[in-house]
């Protein structure tokens, strides 16, 4: 099961239509049919609102992996990385830290971007301990 499985399932058991799903957003019935089938993938903000309307995790939709954590007490990766390294930030960092968390919470990080800032997180942490 996908993605697109799992977002279809979820409609289907919140007995709504994809034309419902799309007034949500202001979209076409087209733009949710093709998230279900596979061939298109909703955005980060988009993702977290499905995850919020159906009360499931991002991450069940995306993985299917279960979580006992509800979706509003859900934190963005960013915010982890965020939480994990401002203690050590210089001033500079830190300026970044909070614009990158602004982002997030405004749904403007891709997948790729997430990807990219856990590389940065995995890199600054290994260096953090290399230092001890």
């Amino acid at each position: 099961m996908d993605i697109g499985d799992r977002l279809k399932e979820c409609r289907q058991e919140a007995r709504l239509t994809q034309q419902q799903v799309a007034d949500w957003f202001g979209i076409s019935r087209s733009a949710v049919r093709e998230w279900e089938s596979g061939r298109a993938r909703p955005d980060q903000s988009k993702l977290q609102t499905l995850a919020r309307k159906f009360n499931k995790s991002v991450d069940y939709l995306v993985t299917g992996r279960r979580q006992a954590v509800p979706p509003e007490q859900e934190v963005p990766i960013p915010q982890q990385v965020i939480q994990n390294l401002a203690g050590r930030a210089t001033p500079t960092s830190r300026a970044i830290l909070e614009r990158l968390g602004q982002a997030a919470e405004e749904g403007r990080l891709t997948e790729q971007d997430l990807q990219l800032l856990d590389a940065i997180a995995s890199r600054i942490e290994r260096h953090a301990a290399t230092e001890q």
